[in-house]
């Protein structure tokens, strides 16, 4: 989902954390996104709107059960409402208390949503361009900060980001970057935050813990049982368990559009090129995913 917006809550401000903990202003963050504008702008009607979920072609989606997880993760909570968008953030006391025009915290202090962005990812900056528009209008100030990759990075790992828009989130379950789905990496590309994933990997000496019941302590949890089972298709079926957590209690992050078209171009006397698949993915190599071993030229 290009771009996906990874929510920390790892963030030192208890009372965001709190926000960041709570399904009804995630969802409300979700639903006042218009994901179909930024397709049509920023992905020439090329991709498809969705929200964060895994690549499809991840193994543990091929079964009937697993394409039916898909579908309902890669759906929930990503059609455009701003009016429930608004209801929900009214039920958790995130309004607008002084008639600025913009929503104050439960705890009436300002409320301004900052996302961290690298200055030269143009189609993050496009589609936050145009979240920031979405957010703005349901009352939610959105702040964009737009800086160089390393600084960001720094950030990321003193808690100092409250939302990264990120542009990527192409990973396979429990074959690629397993972090983007639960904390279980001290990475600034993990669910929920570095210090949260740093805590996992840690064994508990550094980072930050997650919330005691909190879907994330749950996905690391459920990862930790997953890591032990060596038959693939009892792990499949608790991978997917696990990712009934994000459609239960999610969004745990944040997907816009995704499964964006790459052209390839191949000569006429070059054959066995698979005419679609996974390529140009950070997670897994291209062309090494469309067997090269089968290519050959004709002379």
């Amino acid at each position: 989902a290009w771009p996906w917006l990874i929510l920390m809550y790892d963030y030192p401000d208890e009372a965001i954390v709190d926000l960041m903990y709570t399904p009804e202003f995630r969802r409300g963050l979700s639903y006042a996104i218009n994901r179909q504008r930024i397709n049509d702008i920023v992905a020439l009607g090329l991709a498809t709107p969705r929200q964060f979920a895994l690549s499809p072609e991840s193994p543990e989606f091929q079964t009937p059960e697993g394409q039916q997880v898909y579908e309902e993760w890669s759906t929930s909570y990503a059609d455009y409402d701003p009016e429930l968008a608004g209801q929900l953030l009214d039920e958790i006391g995130v309004v607008d208390v002084d008639g600025d025009g913009f929503r104050e915290r439960p705890d009436g202090e300002p409320l301004d949503i900052i996302v961290d962005i690298v200055v030269t990812d143009q189609g993050t900056l496009d589609a936050m361009d145009l979240i920031k528009e979405d957010w703005d209008a349901v009352g939610l100030k959105t702040t964009l900060n737009a800086i160089d990759g390393q600084i960001l990075d720094q950030r990321a790992q003193a808690g100092e980001v409250m939302i990264r828009a990120w542009g990527s989130a192409a990973a396979w379950g429990l074959v690629s970057a397993a972090t983007v789905w639960t904390p279980v990496e001290g990475v600034t590309y993990s669910l929920g935050g570095v210090r949260i994933g740093q805590y996992y990997v840690s064994g508990g000496e550094t980072g930050v813990a997650p919330r005691p019941g909190s879907a994330l302590e749950k996905l690391q949890n459920a990862y930790t049982e997953l890591i032990s089972i060596a038959d693939p298709v009892e792990r499949d079926a608790k991978l997917l368990e696990a990712y009934q957590i994000h459609i239960d209690e999610g969004p745990l992050s944040i997907g816009t559009v995704g499964e964006h078209v790459s052209p390839v171009v191949v000569k006429n006397n070059f054959h066995n090129v698979p005419d679609t698949g996974v390529v140009a993915s950070w997670d897994i190599g291209f062309p090494g995913t469309a067997d090269p071993e089968q290519f050959y030229i004709s002379q």
